[in-house]
């Protein structure tokens, strides 16, 4: 009965002309989980190194962030086994229930990246907890992604 409906919906787009799109060229749901280390400071900017999963993979992952009171502009890099990943976008922080923790929120575009992410693009959303000491950082990254 399945295989009747998707014969049925393809043919009614060959026969109304309605162009296919592949997943990879509508863009696909992107989730990872980022762990980040302690950051070092230098020249006004905050780095992080840590590691990611994902359902794309696991691998590296590295968040510089410039700015102060609780506003960031932020750049990640996720390194996979078949390319980098580069996001780029504005960061907020704010306090948690937890003295010891802040909560981070933003938006992210996908700024392209290497190997198979060269030509990148899409939208992620930024969740995490940190602490306030710059010891550990873990964030959530959802998205659309279009390689």
């Amino acid at each position: 009965m399945r295989r009747t409906h998707k014969a049925l919906a393809a043919t009614a787009v060959l026969a109304l002309g309605i162009p296919a799109v592949s997943a990879s060229a509508a863009g696909s749901s992107f989730k990872a989980s980022v762990k980040l280390g302690k950051a070092t400071v230098a020249n006004g900017a905050v780095t992080q190194k840590g590691t990611f999963t994902s359902q794309r993979g696991n691998g590296k992952a590295r968040l510089v962030s410039k700015g102060g009171n609780g506003s960031f502009d932020s750049n990640m890099k996720l390194t996979f086994s078949n390319g980098t990943l580069k996001l780029k976008g504005h960061t907020s922080t704010s306090g948690a229930a937890d003295p010891a923790k802040y909560s981070i929120r933003g938006t992210w575009k996908i700024a392209g990246g290497t190997g198979k992410y060269r030509h990148a693009t899409g939208t992620i959303s930024v969740l995490g907890t940190g602490i306030n000491d710059l010891s550990s950082t873990k964030m959530t990254l959802k998205g659309s992604l279009k390689t």
